[in-house]
């Protein structure tokens, strides 16, 4: 589960983005709601609907696991408060992922979990052959797309947004233009350096 980022999202579902972070909070209960349940119903400021029949049933007990894609430090610590695995981002390296467990761990044990039993998952950008620069050609041009649409998609990186609760995406964004990284190009080479890209030996280094 997330956030979400996406302006387009919100409109169609007729919600605030300013208020991401309590939509978040609403659907994760109704999720749990209707695991537990089978019913699920809603009647908050965010969210009203009767009460109805969650179908299919939940074909484990407790429900399907949830992860949480957590970037920012404040949607780590709501993941680690209750306990949910995080999908790990593949535009961080090494360095920044270990200070997010850290951050992790230190909050999900303060809330009484045990976090050598909370497995998290990591997400990569992957393309391996033998030749290292065709395996780089080959997801190029996916990822010179892909990333173009990205920042089109949103308006959050307008200098002039004034949206709530994605101080870190905002942040993160004015770090890659000063390392140079707004060039679609240059975003996609560091992309490869920080995901295994390239050759079995390099991906494996």
């Amino acid at each position: 589960i997330c956030r979400g980022l996406y302006d387009k999202d919100f409109r169609v579902f007729g919600t605030d983005m300013d208020n991401s972070r309590a939509l978040m909070d609403c659907w994760y209960d109704l999720m749990k709601e209707g695991f537990n349940e089978g019913y699920i119903a809603a009647d908050n400021e965010h969210i009203k609907f009767p009460k109805i029949q969650l179908n299919p049933s939940a074909y484990t007990q407790g429900g399907a696991p949830v992860y949480v894609v957590a970037e920012s430090a404040s949607t780590t610590e709501w993941a680690a408060e209750r306990g949910l695995p995080m999908i790990l981002s593949w535009i961080i390296n090494t360095h920044e992922k270990k200070a997010q467990l850290d951050l992790y761990n230190e909050v999900a044990t303060e809330h009484g979990y045990d976090v050598t039993k909370i497995d998290h998952c990591l997400s990569y950008i992957t393309s391996v052959d033998h030749d290292s620069n065709r395996a780089k050609d080959i997801c190029r041009n996916f990822l010179g797309h892909w990333y173009d649409s990205y920042v089109n998609a949103t308006k959050i990186f307008d200098d002039s947004d004034q949206t709530k609760g994605y101080d870190f995406n905002k942040g993160q964004w004015r770090d890659f233009v000063l390392k140079g990284h707004k060039d679609t190009n240059r975003r996609i080479d560091y992309s490869y350096e920080i995901n295994p890209v390239g050759t079995p030996e390099e991906c494996i280094a």
